[in-house]
């Protein structure tokens, strides 16, 4: 299993998941693949430097694979230098066994986020949560949240809206000031545009849609376009608007505008605050007390340190 990987181990024939491939030139003009490959366990990332023929055709993302190679300690962080590659035929592998999926109840969490809708007590709020939740559901409760980083596994999205939801309880107790309907309806459909945004709960990819609009503005024209259908009041639908657009703070994070709501900032908090203290606690799910994890990227490639816990 790649969690289980050290450095200078040879392996011989293992099958992984290719996940992502990128195409590179070295400094000498020789073609080689940057290769993403997982396991129920991790992700590991690669290197083929030797191009063989047929490589391209069997080293593709969604395929499953056997690999030669040997790891190697890069810059902290466990890596694959792969000799060699060979194609898996489907019916010898179930692609359910190369996707890691944390130890959830979702149906318990669909249930939660079901409680929370029931919480919103503007009827406005209320049916444009309802509604858009039921369109969508089947997608909600099984697309990932993100491609990488945070929540990235199938089911992540409902992981993440629903972590989200208690952090926004939370805050309503110690600010009473802060409206729960805005603020409950705001954490809801913060993300719904990655329904659209992603391709689907396994190996998600960014759509055409996600690519070119983002789910920010996904969810804004979804928001938009259901509270007119529903005849809601337009100051619902331009607060929800509003929260949709601001919730990732910034303009330089993809924010059309700021928080000028305090409902919107707090969401905006929230966001933020579970989606890096997931991708936290995924780098040092596996560091024992007293070392530490691998560099994260999202944190500046900085790495964390696991203190280490008395026994008195």
């Amino acid at each position: 299993m790649i969690k289980d990987f050290e450095s200078n181990e040879e392996i011989y024939g293992e099958k992984f998941l290719v996940t992502n491939v990128v195409r590179g030139v070295n400094s000498s003009g020789s073609p080689y693949l940057s290769i993403t490959l997982q396991d129920k366990s991790g992700s590991i990332e690669a290197k083929k430097w030797e191009i063989e023929p047929g490589d391209y055709q069997v080293i593709d993302v969604g395929k499953v694979v056997r690999v030669d190679g040997v790891t190697y300690l890069y810059r902290d962080q466990m890596q694959l230098k792969v000799y060699k590659v060979m194609n898996v035929l489907p019916d010898d592998y179930h692609l359910e066994d190369y996707i890691p999926r944390p130890n959830y109840d979702f149906k318990a969490l669909e249930k939660e986020l079901d409680d929370s809708i029931a919480l919103i007590k503007d009827k406005d709020y209320h049916l444009v949560v309802k509604t858009l939740l039921d369109e969508y559901r089947d997608k909600f409760i099984s697309f990932p949240a993100a491609t990488k980083n945070h929540h990235e596994f199938a089911g992540g999205l409902l992981v993440h809206s629903v972590h989200m939801v208690r952090l926004a309880k939370a805050l309503l107790n110690l600010y009473p000031s802060l409206d729960s309907d805005i603020l409950l309806s705001g954490t809801i459909l913060h993300d719904l545009g990655k329904v659209i945004e992603l391709s689907g709960p396994i190996i998600a990819k960014y759509t055409n849609e996600g690519r070119l609009i983002g789910h920010i503005s996904i969810a804004h024209a979804l928001i938009s376009n259901k509270c007119k259908e529903l005849g809601v009041d337009d100051e619902v639908r331009l607060v929800l608007e509003h929260l949709i657009l601001t919730h990732h703070g910034k303009k330089e994070y993809g924010s059309p505008v700021e928080p000028m709501i305090k409902e919107a900032l707090a969401l905006n908090m929230i966001d933020d605050m579970d989606a890096k203290l997931e991708m936290v606690e995924k780098a040092l799910h596996d560091v024992k007390g007293g070392e530490w994890s691998q560099r994260v990227l999202a944190f500046d490639d900085r790495s964390f340190y696991q203190p280490k816990k008395s026994n008195k």
